[in-house]
């Protein structure tokens, strides 16, 4: 989750308020960012609806919950695919860039370099990765700040840093479509792809692990993806809107600071 939020409000937000200190506006692909927004909706869904059954007083078991989660992960894994024959085959010109600009800048890797590049860089985060969260617990403790600020807050912001610098340099540059696509579409990657994997993981490791991300985390999350959804609707950015996405992610944050770990 906070991946995507950081992805969604301060990544994007920072790109559009410091793109539009220099450009006045910058257009973008308008129906490529509502279907991401829709899309964004679709998997905000698929974790409120289990945690609202959670909060409601119907009589029902655990088990349904897990179940119903399951289910769902395997439909937004569904959905992801259909993203990727959207973007790479049927409507793959809605991700050129119109004007072309680009197309003559040096290639610093080719392909196969890249690839193995993005393999060892992807080794060692995830080692990093194991390191930071076994010390979230101690860190909280040292800090006395909660245990989920850390984890939705803090590592995010780490642990997106490069994508946080290039949506920022590109946005600069005036390459908004590239910038959404870095910021927006790595929030929406990890909706549709990250969140169902780790379900669907644990399902096969014989874990329990549900979509139930408890009301408070949830309402955070739709009311991100509606934020977004609003700034985006109209293919426009500006250093404004830029303003408010990043003022809404430090509401975010602040909430988060004062919210109390569960035991």
């Amino acid at each position: 989750l906070g991946s995507v939020l950081s992805n969604c409000l301060l990544v994007l937000g920072s790109a559009f308020l410091l793109g539009g200190l220099r450009h006045t506006s910058q257009k973008f692909n308008r129906q490529m960012a509502t279907t991401n927004s829709g899309l964004l909706m679709i998997s905000t869904m698929a974790m409120l609806l289990p945690a609202a059954l959670d909060a409601s007083n119907a009589e029902r078991s655990d088990s349904s919950v897990l179940s119903f989660s399951r289910f769902t992960a395997l439909l937004l894994l569904g959905t992801y695919v259909l993203l990727m024959i959207f973007q790479m085959k049927t409507h793959r010109h809605l991700l050129e860039e119109e004007d072309g600009e680009g197309d003559d800048e040096e290639r610093i890797l080719t392909f196969k370099e890249a690839v193995i590049w993005l393999v060892l860089d992807t080794v060692l985060i995830s080692g990093f990765s194991e390191i930071l969260v076994g010390s979230i617990e101690g860190s909280a403790e040292d800090w006395h700040i909660p245990k989920v600020f850390i984890g939705v807050i803090i590592l995010p912001i780490v642990g997106n840093a490069a994508e946080h610098a290039s949506a920022i340099l590109v946005a600069m540059k005036g390459k908004m479509e590239l910038a959404i696509g870095i910021a927006f579409g790595s929030a929406v990657q990890i909706a549709l792809l990250g969140v169902p994997v780790a379900v669907i993981a644990a399902w096969i490791m014989g874990k329990n692990l549900s979509l139930d991300f408890r009301v408070f985390e949830t309402a955070v999350v739709l009311t991100s993806s509606l934020s977004v959804g609003f700034v985006v609707g109209d293919g426009e950015s500006n250093y404004l809107k830029g303003a408010m996405l990043v003022i809404a992610y430090i509401i975010i944050a602040a909430a988060f600071f004062i919210h109390k770990d569960e035991d």
